[in-house]
């Protein structure tokens, strides 16, 4: 009867046991899927992230390789030797535009970092 007894109790301690990690394993179940659903948003985040940095990034190629055609332009009307009072303004006004260029692209290169 005590041999009964004392399996009973240990049963009873089987189960309060296998009670409280069931409920750790759905405790931790619900855990790792809250982290999954963290996850999934995050790396939605980084895509669009990621997204938004290469057109960034082509914009300032973009602004970059307009400003070498500028320079170019400029450069091919400050070697000739006489210019025509139109030509002063045209390279004036290109002068101009190459420094907004540059502040441009200064402004995304401070956006970006």
């Amino acid at each position: 009867m005590e041999l009964l007894s004392n399996a009973k109790e240990r049963l009873e301690l089987f189960k309060v046991e296998e009670g409280e990690k069931a409920k750790r394993v759905s405790s931790n179940k619900k855990s790792l899927k809250k982290v999954k659903r963290k996850l999934a948003t995050l790396q939605g985040k980084r895509e669009g992230l990621e997204a938004i940095l290469e057109a960034a990034k082509k914009n300032v190629e973009e602004i970059q390789a307009k400003i070498l055609a500028i320079e170019d332009e400029i450069s091919s009307y400050e070697n000739m030797s006489l210019l025509m009072p139109e030509d002063s303004i045209r390279l004036e006004q290109k002068r101009e535009c190459l420094e907004a260029s540059r502040q441009d692209l200064t402004n995304y290169k401070l956006r970006l970092y």
